[in-house]
């Protein structure tokens, strides 16, 4: 057992950054194209966050691409496991307060940005346990400087995410390189401004081209008064231009070479770009004109690796959280573990295929295993047909009685194979009866023969228990 801390810090609870709202980035509620070319060549982490933040607003391909990554994660089920069992009842309790599951899914913004930081403060429950309470801190206060080391700046000072004790940091890298490199806001901003440049070319060229412009052909113009009246009212009609020619003059009108169909197919190509960057969608690509069952399968598979991946960093950064909590409450703090279950390291129904095979054969399974297997508690085997898949549990049930009751089987299998009883009918237990039929049969024939065998074994020994019970 382990030991319960008494008094804990008194200074613990008290908060340990506070900060000024006044020194927030701003986000830009317009943003050019020659603003995000700046971003991106300076490497300045709050001019690249304003740019994100600007495009996450605005572009709903982007927000909710991030959000079906983020909702994917968080709605996995929670394990934590104890070996001590006081130690594993605080843990428990503790994830399933109302604020855990909010911080689990504040942390997952880390996503797309690279990181998530938490001013780290601490309260404590009526039972006197000592829980941590992040409060999250937004992005338009972070900065970055030449080394490209992130840090909070309040004024004159600079409190770096990487050596500050009074601020706790999820990192969640989807690429190599430094701050800005690692994260997913790096890769999306190139792209949504490629997006965005061309949606502001196509709306120039619709505001120059989709009013007409009016050409006049008048021979009442003689005079210099009679023109600029003849052309301002033409220009009362709200065209963007307005020429006056004469009569007899040739004109040709010059019209606009941007197609409609290959700006919106560019549109298309930018928003399937982005959702392949953030959540590696196979689907997303030109591909899904020919698509099949093949491709959908491929594309599962890589939405399960990749939230598997977002679940493991996650998991590792809120092991660590928690192993510091534990030191607050308890003076010796056992091993445990934490884990968000994404259950994509097996597949159950063939984990439980090959364990109903495995019992058929005689092999007795622990309970502990399928329990760690299948991540569920409290397994036990039914009372009344407890030993009936493990046939080792009745070595010595006699083959040769089965066949004493060929009415009894014939009811209970719907057929009997005379030929196989005639084969066993001398044979004592299991381990005889199959050697037997290994000396008899090969390849498929014996393995349909033992799977006969089992079902004559089963049905007998249910028969046996339906027996007991009638008695």
């Amino acid at each position: 057992m382990i030991e319960r801390i008494k008094t804990p810090f008194k200074g613990l609870f008290k908060p340990k950054i506070k900060l000024n709202p006044i020194y927030l980035n701003d986000v830009p509620s317009s943003l050019p194209y020659s603003k995000v070319k700046s971003a991106l060549n300076a490497e300045s982490l709050s001019e690249l966050i304003a740019c994100f933040e600007h495009f996450k607003r605005f572009d709903t391909q982007i927000a909710s691409e991030i959000n079906k990554r983020k909702v994917q994660l968080i709605g996995k089920p929670i394990v934590v496991e104890s070996e001590d069992t006081h130690q594993d009842m605080f843990l428990k309790t503790l994830i399933k307060t109302r604020h855990f599951r909010k911080f689990l899914y504040e942390c997952s913004s880390s996503l797309a940005y690279g990181f998530s930081s938490f001013v780290l403060n601490y309260e404590q429950n009526a039972l006197g346990g000592i829980y941590p309470k992040p409060d999250f801190i937004s992005y338009r206060y972070f900065e970055s400087d030449q080394d490209k080391r992130v840090y909070v700046a309040q004024g004159g000072n600079k409190m770096y995410i990487d050596t500050t004790n009074e601020i706790w940091t999820h990192y969640h890298p989807n690429d190599s390189g430094n701050i800005l490199e690692q994260s997913l806001m790096y890769k999306i901003v190139c792209i949504a401004s490629l997006k965005y440049a061309s949606l502001m070319k196509y709306m120039t060229y619709l505001d120059s081209f989709s009013v007409p412009p009016i050409i006049i052909k008048s021979d009442g113009a003689n005079s210099k008064e009679e023109a600029k009246e003849i052309l301002k009212s033409a220009l009362s009609l709200r065209s963007n231009s307005v020429a006056l020619f004469g009569a007899s003059d040739t004109i040709e009108v010059i019209n606009g070479n941007v197609d409609k169909g290959t700006f919106l197919e560019f549109l298309r190509y930018c928003d399937e770009c982005i959702s392949k960057v953030i959540t590696g969608q196979v689907l997303a690509g030109n591909s899904t004109q020919n698509g099949t069952q093949a491709l959908g399968l491929v594309h599962n598979e890589v939405q399960k690796s990749v939230c598997e991946f977002d679940a493991l960093l996650l998991s590792e950064s809120i092991q660590g959280l928690l192993e510091e909590t534990l030191k607050l409450n308890f003076a010796t703090p056992a091993p445990f573990k934490f884990e968000i279950d994404t259950n994509t390291e097996k597949d159950e129904k063939l984990q439980a295929d090959t364990y109903l095979i495995l019992s058929q054969m005689g092999v007795k399974i622990p309970l502990e295993h399928l329990e760690k297997t299948f991540k569920i508690t409290g397994l036990s085997y039914q009372s009344n047909i407890e030993s009936t898949p493990f046939i080792s549990d009745a070595p010595n049930l006699s083959l040769n009685k089965i066949g004493d009751t060929e009415q009894t089987i014939h009811t209970i299998k719907g057929q009997t194979d005379f030929e196989l009883l005639e084969l066993l009918k001398d044979c004592k237990n299991y381990d005889e009866a199959i050697a037997t039929l290994s000396k008899s049969y090969t390849g498929e024939d014996l393995l349909v023969k033992e799977q006969e065998l089992m079902n004559y074994l089963l049905n007998a020994k249910l028969l046996g228990f339906e027996s007991i019970k009638e008695a």
